[in-house]
């Protein structure tokens, strides 16, 4: 399944600069960086209460499911130990009411605010961690939703007062009808703490690692100490990649030889499919987009010779599938898209063999259309031949047709 998690609130293509919100924001003299989440100082006074941050733009009808799959879970004494804070990237649907309805009726604090403009995702989300005043944050992107018990489950979990807790998520479709769960991590079907501060075991990770979510990815599966985000500067890099979370948490890690984070396999969360909302770019920019920004974290934390370096983008070009980039090629056709595609290929540090097959020799456009063409009559004519001249479609053989 190609990884998804660029959507309007999530991974959203809308950037802009700066925030208004003087007192969260500090800004240096002759630097465009933006210095958000400013050091504290003390005990906040709070004690295993976590913050839902829910980034949001365009997105009123899931929103509303979100807010519902936490505050029907927020009962006694859950309910004093929550807050829902919402940063909202100046939507220009009913986002507003939505929220104002929850405000009315919800036994948890909910705090809302919204941007004068659409200052884009990593502005946004950073601004909705900024609202918590709780000891965690667990970010949700607004078109998920906390699954049954998971409220619970996790007040469990952050007793254990881990750095970071990773949660699997429950795949469904764009009604949030579940599917499957899905697996982050190879060879762990268990529960499992792991001291990513040690640069050994950070490797394993590495190793381990099955999909692109293992590096944090989808916002949605992260339960973070608040002061993980603290003193965290907006600079151009984090402005422009479309993983800012995931370098802020692994720079972290870089700094913190005590730094735990625990995998939880259980899926908490419920990931809504078919929602993509990349609709500024193509579909070539959107395939490669994660990979070419994640690669560039790779490069920006990691010696290129270091064994972190390597497992990381091993992870990132084996997720990367032909089939993925042959579908990327049907509807490749500018230069700019084939110097994306091209870069892309080059900071995934394939092996030459490899490299030199994907940039010379891989089946170019127009080929792949007419093999796609192709392929379609003939899955036409297929679907035919198996139909009853009643119109009925006969039964498919045993164990079914493949997924094609």
């Amino acid at each position: 399944m190609a990884h998804r998690c660029a959507r309007g609130d999530r991974l959203g293509h809308h950037r802009g600069p700066g925030c208004h919100r003087d007192h969260l924001l500090r800004h240096p003299e002759n630097s465009q960086t933006r210095s958000i989440l400013p050091r504290t100082t003390g005990d906040r006074g709070m004690s295993m209460t976590i913050s839902f941050c829910i980034p949001t733009y365009d997105k009123g009808p899931y929103l509303d499911a979100a807010l519902a799959s936490i505050v029907k879970q927020a009962k006694g004494e859950h309910s004093r130990r929550i807050e829902i804070c919402i940063s909202d990237n100046a939507s220009t649907d009913d986002t507003g009411d939505i929220v104002r309805k929850w405000q009315g009726g919800s036994p948890i604090p909910i705090r809302y605010h919204r941007n004068d403009r659409n200052r884009g995702f990593s502005y946004n989300l950073f601004q909705a961690i900024s609202m918590a005043r709780h000891d965690y944050c667990w970010i949700l992107g607004s078109d998920d939703a906390i699954g049954e018990d998971g409220v619970s489950r996790i007040f469990e979990e952050v007793a254990t007062g881990h750095d970071l807790y990773l949660c699997n998520r429950l795949l469904c479709d764009r009604d949030l009808v579940p599917s499957h769960p899905d697996r982050y991590l190879e060879e762990i079907d268990e529960a499992r703490s792991f001291h990513l501060g040690d640069r050994k075991e950070l490797e394993e990770y590495f190793r381990v690692a099955r999909t692109l979510d293992a590096f944090f990815c989808f916002i949605s599966s992260l339960i973070v100490r608040r002061e993980i985000f603290e003193g965290v500067v907006l600079d151009d890099f984090l402005l422009a990649n479309v993983f800012p979370h995931v370098y802020t948490i692994l720079r972290r890690i870089a700094g913190h030889p005590s730094f735990r984070m625990k995998y939880i396999p259980e899926p908490l969360v419920r990931w809504r499919g078919d929602n993509s909302s990349f609709e500024g770019e193509g579909t070539v920019v959107r395939t490669y987009r994660n990979f070419h920004d994640l690669a560039l974290i790779a490069d920006r934390l990691y010696p290129p010779v270091s064994r972190l370096h390597r497992r990381f983008k091993a992870v990132l070009r084996r997720n990367l599938t032909l089939f993925m980039q042959l579908r990327a090629q049907l509807s490749l056709r500018t230069e700019q898209e084939r110097n994306y595609r091209r870069e892309t290929i080059l900071l995934l540090a394939y092996p030459p063999p490899t490299r030199f097959f994907l940039l010379h020799l891989f089946p170019p456009p127009g080929m792949v259309r007419v093999g796609h063409r192709f392929y379609r009559k003939i899955k036409e004519l297929h679907g035919q031949e198996r139909r009853h001249p009643s119109g009925e479609a006969l039964m498919a053989p045993k164990g079914g047709e493949s997924g094609r």
